[in-house]
């Protein structure tokens, strides 16, 4: 939690909007004192900007080839070949393979058959068996009886014995100091609830992975086998959380407008190429949208906290609860989302402006972090590795990353502006010829982009397209950069400022699913 009349904690929500506008105000203060050293700054970020460019590449073809690798593999079977004597950790692990089970919760507003019919569809068709899966549905308050009746309706499609278990729970609203939507209150009631009845049924905590994702999400029917297999080999299972790195939009990617494609594939390729190691070093990763851990691992945790939007904010809870020794293990096996539509261009976009402002918003996550990173100083668990490549990746995200796409297209002509000195300066006649042709080497990511991209949605292109619009979609990739200044960029910026001056989330805002 957060506690805005705490000085630490107004300090550190100040820390992002703040580095974040002074790397952006960088070319006119700087500019005016000192120009030399802001033209130095904008070659470096040039330069930093082709280095991410090709260990993005390197990333995607990396990542692309692992996906194939695992998408082939059957890994139930991988999994019943696993001899549990053998096993690390013995005393964390359940007796057999048919007695661990996946809880999966999914949150819902008053999602329809449509929606949640496919959804539920994917995890029966799981290769893990149903039987060993407890589906929780965590509902708000006023969309209890239609998701209820969607839930009745889509049982009835199956014979008893081929659904999971089912439990649901109506968040009531209300709930003093919870922020209002469909995020943490939702699941942290539904989660709570469900733990609750599997003590009351004396049921073995030891024996859950816990796994949550949207209701729009579709599973790939090796999804729950992979993760149980990498789950069963892991030392420190109690002290992970597992992640899939391949987040596919195919539900209805080429029927939503460009800017909400683009904002999709920049998920797609951004998870794929961040945690595939294409960096000189790696760097540590939170958990985002769809994640899974040990029951046990989220009871420590306290579930998650209800004052903020959840997600990442669940990783650094569990730091806290482990005491530091907490970290990630990803695979390869897909699942399927919606990307952000709407009922006609202008509400699609709405709607994207209104989802990015959420997760601009996640820049909660750095005070969170900066506090943890604290409060575990002296503990040895938490080692000084992993301290300062937090750190880093903290300043890297609002310093670079947040303001390198507006920096290299504006601000050499912001020096030139404010200090006119400097523009008929000899460095002037240069650089910008230097700098096109660094720039120029990192056009080269679309290429593996491109290649990806299309690979990982092969055969999905509509065949009604004709020839002209089929090219377009292919090629869109360069439009990504006019993305970096506008969805990418504003959303985040304005949620950043707001911390800055003291303001959290009071609400968050409920993407609508449409296909």
């Amino acid at each position: 939690m957060i506690d805005t009349k705490n000085k630490l904690d107004r300090f550190l929500m100040a820390v992002p909007g703040v580095l974040t506008w002074t790397m952006l105000l960088m070319p006119i203060w700087l500019g005016l004192i000192a120009p030399k050293i802001a033209a130095f700054i904008l070659t470096y970020l040039a330069v930093y900007w082709v280095y991410m460019a090709i260990t993005h590449g390197i990333g995607l073809i990396k990542g692309y080839k692992i996906y194939e690798k695992e998408i082939s593999i059957d890994w139930y079977e991988k999994c019943k070949e696993l001899n549990f004597k053998d096993l690390p950790n013995n005393e964390t692990l359940p007796e057999s393979l048919d007695k661990l089970k996946h809880l999966i919760l999914i949150p819902t507003v008053s999602e329809g058959y449509e929606i949640l019919s496919e959804t539920i569809e994917t995890i029966i068709k799981s290769s893990f068996p149903v039987k060993n899966i407890l589906l929780v549905v965590g509902v708000e308050e006023f969309g209890e009886e239609k998701v209820k009746s969607t839930l009745e309706k889509i049982r009835g499609n199956y014979d008893k014995n081929n659904f999971p278990e089912l439990m649901f729970f109506a968040h009531p609203k209300g709930i003093p100091g919870e922020i209002v939507g469909v995020a943490s209150p939702n699941r942290a009631w539904a989660a709570k609830h469900a733990v609750k009845e599997l003590l009351k049924q004396s049921k073995n905590i030891k024996n859950y992975i816990f796994t949550t994702y949207d209701s729009d999400w579709k599973i790939h029917k090796e999804f729950l086998s992979r993760i149980a297999y990498e789950y069963l080999i892991d030392a420190k299972r109690f002290n992970r959380f597992y992640e899939t790195v391949v987040h596919l939009f195919s539900n209805n990617i080429w029927t939503v407008p460009l800017t909400s494609r683009i904002e999709a594939n920049n998920v797609t390729l951004g998870m794929l190429s961040n945690w595939t190691s294409g960096h000189l070093f790696s760097m540590p990763k939170e958990s985002f949208s769809c994640y899974s851990c040990a029951l046990d691992t989220l009871i420590a945790a306290d579930f998650w906290d209800t004052t903020l939007i959840d997600d990442t904010v669940f990783y650094w809870r569990a730091f806290g609860a482990r005491e530091g020794d907490f970290s990630e293990k990803h695979f390869y096996i897909p699942i399927y989302g919606d990307a952000t539509g709407g009922k006609n261009f202008i509400n699609a976009n709405q709607n994207l402006y209104k989802q990015l402002v959420r997760w601009g918003w996640g820049s909660v996550t750095t005070v969170i972090a900066l506090k943890a990173i604290l409060k575990q100083a002296n503990n040895k668990k938490a080692t000084l590795e992993q301290k300062i490549l937090w750190g880093y990746s903290k300043i890297e995200r609002h310093l670079l990353m947040r303001t390198s796409a507006f920096l290299i297209t504006v601000g050499f002509s912001l020096i030139t502006f404010v200090n006119t000195a400097f523009k008929n300066s000899s460095t002037v006649y240069g650089l910008p010829q230097v700098l096109s042709i660094i720039l120029t080497g990192g056009l080269f990511i679309f290429i593996p982009a491109t290649y990806v991209r299309m690979m990982l949605y092969k055969g999905s292109l509509p065949k009604e397209w004709p020839l002209w619009r089929r090219i377009i979609a292919i090629i869109e990739g360069p439009a990504l950069m006019l993305n970096l200044l506008t969805f990418s960029f504003v959303p985040f910026l304005y949620a950043e400022t707001r911390m800055m001056f003291g303001e959290l989330p009071k609400t968050t805002f409920y993407t609508p699913k449409t296909r």
